[in-house]
């Protein structure tokens, strides 16, 4: 029974992790870059950092499924505070400078941004109790 849930959880892993840092987090960065001419220098390196943490938490991920649990906290949990640094910078500047979205229902940037990229918690949740639970031994 307790293998079958750990089967589970690492499928669901592997699941998030597609989907929040490769996916939504690479592509937000990559989205800072391609417009950096518009946005600016700072932005663009927010944008190179923000992949930086999507691959990173990313990794973490892998060495977690693989069983390889130290390496994938200490990935995890770089590129998930790397991830949540830079969504507070590219938040404070679009706040800062009142970026919003007409075509949306006249939301803001920030809260596109918040929406989109906090949901990468889970994945890194999830690292952290695999990992942790094999490495504490239980």
């Amino acid at each position: 029974m307790k293998k079958n849930i750990l089967i589970t959880a690492k499928i669901i892993l592997a699941v998030l992790t597609l989907i929040y840092p490769l996916f939504i987090v690479m592509l937000s960065g990559a989205g800072l870059i391609v417009n950096g001419n518009s946005y600016g220098i700072k932005l663009m390196i927010c944008g190179i950092i923000w992949i930086i943490s999507g691959l990173l938490t990313a990794s973490g991920s892998i060495f977690c499924i693989t069983g390889k649990n130290i390496p994938a906290v200490i990935l995890s949990l770089t590129g998930f505070l790397l991830c949540m640094i830079i969504l507070s910078v590219v938040t404070a500047h679009a706040e800062k400078y009142a970026w919003s979205m007409p075509f949306y229902g006249k939301s803001d940037v920030a809260d596109m941004y918040r929406k989109r990229i906090m949901p990468s918690v889970f994945p890194f949740v999830l690292t952290i109790l695999i990992s942790g639970r094999k490495l504490c031994g239980k």
